[in-house]
Order: C-alpha cells, then structure tokens, then sequence
C-alpha cells in the first residue's frame, strides 16, 4: 500500500484536489489487482465507467467496479471473493467485505479509518465504500487483454473492447428505469475514439443499421430533461465545462458519425 502522498504525486497538478476521487480510484485498481490475480479471473470481464477512466482516461471519475460474468457460479464468486480479502490484508489494509445474490452477484467493500487518516474526513468512523457488480451481459465476445500498470499495481486485465463498451453504454442510457447523465457523457466520450458494435445492437435493440439506432435513439430520449441529467454528472467531471456534452446530447446525437 502506497502512503497518500505518493498516490497524489501520480497525478497532474490541476487533479490533485479531488483527493476523495484520487484515493478511490487508486482502491479500485488494487480490488482489480486482486480479482484478475484471481484463479477464476478467465471468467470475468471488465466494463463500465470504471473501465473508460482507468483505461481510457475518461475524464469523469467513477465509483463502482463493473463486471461481464462468464459462467462464474457463487462457489467461484466467492473464492475470488476470498482471494481479494486476502490480497487486500497482504497489501496492508483493513477491509470489511459483504457478499450479496440477487440477480447478480455483488461485493461490498468498506475500508474504514482512510478517509479520517489521510485528513480527508473528520470523523473518524467514515468509511469508503465501493461496490463490485458482477453480471451476465448475455452477449459471447472475446475480451481484450489490458495490462493495468498505475501506482503500484502491475497486472493483467479482461476488458471488454471499446466498441463494445459504446454499444453497452448506448443500450444502459436507455434502458434504465431513471436515466443517469454519466451515461449520455461516456457515449460522447467514446463516439471520438470508436464506432458501435452493431452486432451487440442487433441482438438488444433490434437495430442493424446507423439510421435505425440514430431515429431509436432519438424517440427514447425525446422526453429526457438533459439539463437535470447534467447537473447529476457534474460533480463527477474533471473539466466543468465538459457538462455541456450531456447538456446538448440531442443536436450531438442528431449530427454524430456512427461509423
């Protein structure tokens, strides 16, 4: 385990700030360290928010870890479970996990005594929180293979490939039962570096081709209040005034390349 300042020094000068953010995201790479060192690791897959900021360098900060399961059943969710705790315990921290099964499977973790350690909080008993969601997209794909190489973690990770990414991002934007601004944010953000999996959009939205998605898009968020959407991503934005990509989603989603 790193002390904090050398965590801070890893940063650009105009980052350093967002201390809270710099500590997570330095806690969600040594949890990925953990589940990819995992003996299980060929049956998980890396995606979400979290992927594009660790990998992408997306510039919104994220706080959860997202996880495409292939076949894991909760015997193996729960020995990768164990070898993260102790991964974790052998790296110096002290850590509170929770397993839950729902629809999917899910770890909790809770690192108390940081946040009041590290001067980030004055109470003492303030814990950072950060959950792993470990589901089946019901899509077959070959993830790609990612070496994570940042503070002191060096370590292969499975990652979906970023058209597929894109494609996941475009169906969770709307498709969920309330709307989230990070979404509509990440799609600009990888509609400048890829092109959609369609084949990923045939089988979930029932589109084959870049009319079809722009006009099925376009209904579904006819009635979406992007200001609203704007304001629930802003505290997660590096650059402020990048709210302005969920802000005008519509003319950008009407005007936009889809490959």
């Amino acid at each position: 385990m790193l002390e904090f300042n050398q965590i801070k020094e890893q940063y650009p000068e105009h980052l350093q700030g967002y201390e809270r953010a710099i500590l997570r995201e330095y806690l969600q790479c040594k949890i990925l360290q953990g589940i990819f060192d995992s003996s299980h690791a060929r049956k998980l897959s890396f995606l979400g928010g979290t992927a594009l900021r660790i990998f992408y360098e997306n510039q919104r900060f994220s706080e959860d870890i997202d996880l495409d399961n292939f076949g894991l059943d909760w015997n193996e969710f729960d020995a990768v479970v164990k070898d993260v705790e102790r991964f974790l315990s052998l790296e110096g921290f002290e850590v509170e996990l929770r397993q839950i099964r729902k629809a999917a499977y899910h770890l909790i973790l809770r690192f108390p005594k940081l946040l009041y350690q590290h001067g980030l909080s004055p109470l003492r008993d303030e814990k950072i929180l950060i959950q792993v969601d470990t589901a089946a997209q019901g899509y077959v794909y070959q993830p790609d293979v990612r070496i994570l190489n940042k503070f002191d973690v060096f370590s292969e990770i499975r990652i979906a490939p970023l058209p597929l990414l894109l494609s996941q991002k475009i169906f969770t934007a709307t498709n969920r039962k309330r709307p989230k601004g990070r979404d509509f944010y990440d799609i600009t953000f990888l509609l400048a570096r890829t092109n959609p999996d369609f084949n990923y959009l045939k089988e979930k939205l029932a589109v084959s081709s870049k009319d079809q998605l722009r006009a099925l898009i376009l209904d579904k968020i006819s009635d979406f209040d992007f200001d609203n959407l704007a304001k629930d991503v802003a505290p997660f934005l590096i650059n402020k005034t990048e709210i302005n990509r969920v802000k005008k989603f519509v003319t950008f989603w009407e005007q936009v390349d889809l490959g």
